[in-house]
């Protein structure tokens, strides 16, 4: 913000170091505003996306313009010193390790392995901020051919 120092001849007008915290107050309101309003889930063509994404081994990269897709994760961020936020957030966690038959299917990769032909397994919950995430966090390792399923369920159900 740029803040004149000339005076106005008004003895009320409010110091430039306030001006400018009220600027930027006024800026970042106006920011968040906009991000909440423009905060939605965009609905895809599933059908065009899956034969459009090539899967690791099935020969459609030859070249670097288009690069394989190994796998995805789903990422459940909740707020953990909220007793509902993590109650709501294992219940759906188990849910989907119902629906899929998860259970004792732990992944013992890393994270940033994406692991090509590994099957769906589920990391551990992390209930404290870690790497990128500000909030607990659990995800699930998702195969190319699973990602339609899981990420359907997943939001029919969040």
């Amino acid at each position: 913000a740029v803040v004149s120092t000339q005076s106005t001849g008004n003895s009320r007008s409010k110091p430039p170091i306030l001006v400018s915290y009220l600027t930027m107050i006024s800026v970042i309101l106006s920011a968040l505003l906009v991000a909440c309003f423009n905060a939605h889930y965009h609905i895809h063509d599933w059908n065009s996306m899956k034969n459009s994404l090539p899967v690791a081994g099935s020969g459609k990269n030859e070249s670097c313009d288009y690069a394989e897709v190994y796998s995805y994760h789903i990422h459940l961020l909740f707020w953990q010193n909220n007793a509902n936020h993590t109650a709501s957030a294992m219940a759906l966690r188990d849910g989907f390790i119902e629906k899929f038959n998860l259970y004792n299917k732990n992944c013992t990769i890393s994270p940033a392995d994406p692991a090509p032909g590994h099957e769906m397994c589920v990391f551990e919950v992390n209930f404290d901020p870690a790497g990128p995430f500000t909030t607990a966090q659990y995800a699930f390792f998702i195969p190319p051919q699973q990602l339609q399923e899981t990420s359907a369920w997943m939001l029919q159900h969040r």
